[in-house]
């Protein structure tokens, strides 16, 4: 009974009728929402679905909305682009300067050092007369900065004297005799540091000599480490205008020896969710869980986050330079710049929701909306898999291959290779004299390039292709939704509407203007019913 179509006007106007003998006070559903008039919510629906060309051309509303986020994203367009210009300037110098201080200090150092990191070579003493030559050298170097070194250097003294030097060393408690295999050291790290005193210092300073004169030798056997640590300070005058004046540094220098608007709009859409209890009484749908998030939009929720990030990034902004921080310090100069940068970047996203009128435009987002759940599920089984490849090509090959040694530059060189960068050098990398070991990494590297670059790559693709023919096809008849239905069609529920909106007013009307109503509307309802099966009669008697 439940099922007939011709019965459903009957059911839903007897249980409004039960429904209205509630106080109009008192929340109607177990859920808590309301009853709200059809007319209300199709125009709360219609306004919020409504695309800024659609209010536009029909209602006249100019998009104040879409104006404040172009003006405010120039404004961070803007702003970012100076900061970028302002940064890029500074590493430029900090890149000189550091380039500079090699030069001055380390002994026979090149450019070459620095270059590309797959060809780069390493800095380094390997002898220990070379290891007394080099401490020997910058000490030296120091001493004699004010007279040679170009650029405004002083040493961190308030009344120009040389501040001393000091080197610390890092030995393991013990001894131990290579000739004889004879291993006497302890897990423990004793340290000791000396002061170089070199206001008087000559040219001819000895770091061995002075270590006899302090009673202390160097292990080299069980040596850890060693550094010089000294302290200089230098002013850096850019180009002087408004925004960039001298800045003054203090350079810690350490030279190791031995090793190296939217929170409205989403109280809004909540608002909304009283379209559910709606629908589900007078419709007698469920909706499904796809629809139900409909209404929250996504668009906003990043364009907050993204508010949210650049308003954290100037704050910290602000208070590095007020505070005169050290700007290039990368434990806390990081932070600014990740928020900016994402924030402008989310900013970007959100702007993208004013493209929802635009067929052309919005197919981007369409599809990836589409496929966004299959390709999630995809991407999940093919991180598993692609963490596999690279703890297995770690462990086994890093002995035999370099571009394995670590398992970041594992997993680096694995997915250089699955965009097509580098094979060939992959394959040429590996360094052994066992052909089996050659012929295991070679088919380990082949059957990963057989996953993951074709077949991995090729699934990808065909699960975007097959949203986008999903989103090709709403133009071909597919289903709309139930509010799209409810929005486009005034007639969809199989009564008419205007009875309960009717019944609803009268309710709160003296009691014998409520018995009229109800009569008025069930004899439209009863003229509805073209034809009554059932097996027993109903009567509605009132006394």
């Amino acid at each position: 009974m439940q099922n007939d179509p011709e019965l459903r006007p009957l059911l839903i106007a007897t249980e409004t009728l039960k429904y209205c003998c509630v106080d109009l006070e008192q929340d109607v559903t177990s859920s808590g929402a309301s009853y709200v008039k059809r007319g209300e919510l199709h125009a709360k629906l219609n306004d919020y679905f409504m695309s800024t060309y659609d209010k536009w051309t029909k209602k006249r509303l100019f998009p104040f909305h879409l104006c404040f986020q172009i003006v405010f994203f120039f404004i961070v367009t803007c702003m970012l682009y100076w900061y970028g210009s302002h940064r890029s300037v500074h590493l430029k110098q900090h890149s000189e300067m550091a380039m500079a201080l090699n030069r001055v200090f380390l002994k026979d150092w090149s450019q070459d050092y620095t270059s590309d990191p797959s060809t780069n070579q390493v800095y380094g003493v390997y002898t220990v007369p070379e290891f007394f030559e080099n401490v020997d050298h910058v000490v030296k170097q120091y001493t004699e900065l004010k007279s040679f070194g170009f650029g405004s250097y002083g040493y961190d003294s308030e009344n120009g004297t040389i501040p001393p030097v000091n080197f610390c060393s890092y030995q393991y408690e013990g001894d131990l005799n290579p000739d004889k295999f004879y291993i006497g050291i302890k897990s423990s790290i004793e340290k000791r540091c000396l002061t170089i005193s070199v206001q008087n210092s000559t040219s001819d300073f000895s770091f061995q000599k002075f270590l006899q004169s302090s009673n202390y030798s160097l292990n080299f056997g069980i040596l850890r480490r060693a550094h010089l640590n000294f302290t200089l300070r230098m002013v850096l005058i850019n180009h002087f205008s408004k925004t960039d004046g001298p800045e003054c540094y203090r350079l810690n220098l350490k030279f190791d020896i031995f090793g190296y608007v939217c929170c409205i709009t989403l109280q809004r859409s909540q608002t909304l969710q009283e379209t559910v209890p709606f629908i589900e009484l007078f419709y007698g749908i469920d909706l499904p869980s796809h629809e139900k998030l409909d209404f929250i939009d996504f668009w906003h929720i990043m364009t907050m986050c993204g508010d949210l990030f650049i308003i954290y990034g100037c704050y910290k902004k602000i208070e590095f330079e007020r505070n005169n921080i050290e700007i290039f310090q990368d434990s806390i100069y990081g932070y600014d710049i990740i928020a900016l940068s994402f924030g402008y970047l989310l900013k970007t996203l959100g702007i993208l929701k004013y493209f929802k009128s635009l067929p052309i435009y919005n197919i981007f987002t369409l599809t990836m909306k589409k496929a966004s759940t299959s390709v999630l599920k995809f991407l999940s089984f093919s991180v598993i898999l692609f963490c596999g490849f690279s703890i297995c090509g770690w462990i086994a090959f890093s002995p035999f291959n370099p571009k394995f040694d670590t398992l970041s530059t594992s997993s680096e060189s694995l997915f250089s290779a699955m965009n097509g960068d580098d094979m060939i050098g992959t394959y040429t990398s590996i360094n052994t004299d066992y052909n089996f070991i050659w012929w295991i990494f070679t088919i380990y590297f082949s059957f990963f390039l057989l996953i993951f670059l074709y077949v991995a790559t090729g699934l990808l693709g065909a699960l975007i292709v097959d949203g986008y023919e999903v989103v090709k096809g709403v133009k071909e008849g597919t289903p709309l939704t139930t509010v799209q239905i409810f929005l486009a069609r005034e007639d969809y529920i199989p009564i008419d509407f205007q009875a309960p909106e009717f019944l609803f007013e009268s309710c709160q009307e003296h009691e014998s203007n409520y018995f009229k109503a109800i009569l008025i509307w069930l004899k439209n309802v009863t003229e509805k019913v073209t034809s009554y099966r059932c097996s027993s009669s109903v009567k509605v008697s009132m006394n």
